[in-house]
């Protein structure tokens, strides 16, 4: 008689603990979750979203490492200037923007393939390292800080990198919503 009660308990409490990990665990991972939250591009032209391109160039000292980033948002386009490995802005510069073209703006980089995704193994996902002597190009969407999508490639064939799309037109969009960006990113040695 022992056993029979002990082995029903056994048995609801086995189902207590599996509806506990089905409810709360999700069955997914937070990546698929992420994914799942990004809406069409357009959409996004009256929020505080905003959109960036970050151009890496070739890996080499501390010292002298730059990259390049421009940010766009509904307010606000920016240029900025990294120094080295740590997002070390040296130099920046702002220009006002408008409801109607951020949104002109999403629609051209939706259309361009700005959200894009080519899927590969996640040891090729990883951009760290890649394309060494060349230029690597990260997109990113961001909401408050939080990042809704991150693709990236490089100028290296051998490393395609996530973005499913050629990136020429992309990088073309961003570089065209800073005012003088070929004169204010001259100086700058990627």
């Amino acid at each position: 008689m022992f056993n029979r009660y002990f082995v029903g308990f056994a048995l609801v409490l086995i189902m207590i603990i599996i509806g506990i990990v089905l409810i709360f665990g999700g069955g997914e991972d937070k990546k698929t979750a992420v994914e799942k939250t990004v809406k069409p591009l357009p959409t996004y032209a009256e929020t505080y979203t905003e959109t960036s391109m970050t151009i890496r160039g070739e890996i080499n000292g501390e010292d002298i490492h730059r990259e390049i980033r421009v940010t766009v948002g509904q307010t606000q386009r920016r240029l900025d200037i990294i120094a080295g490995y740590s997002d070390t802005v040296i130099q920046t510069q702002s220009y006002s923007n408008s409801l109607p073209a951020y949104r002109e703006f999403l629609y051209a980089i939706a259309d361009a393939g700005f959200l894009a995704k080519r899927e590969v193994s996640p040891a090729k996902a990883n951009p760290l390292g890649k394309c060494p002597l060349g230029n690597l190009y990260e997109f990113e969407l961001n909401d408050g800080g939080e990042q809704l999508s991150y693709l990236w490639t490089s100028s290296c064939g051998n490393s395609k990198g996530t973005l499913a799309v050629s990136s020429s037109t992309l990088q073309q969009l961003f570089k065209n919503q800073i005012t003088d960006y070929s004169e204010l990113t001259s100086d700058v040695e990627l």
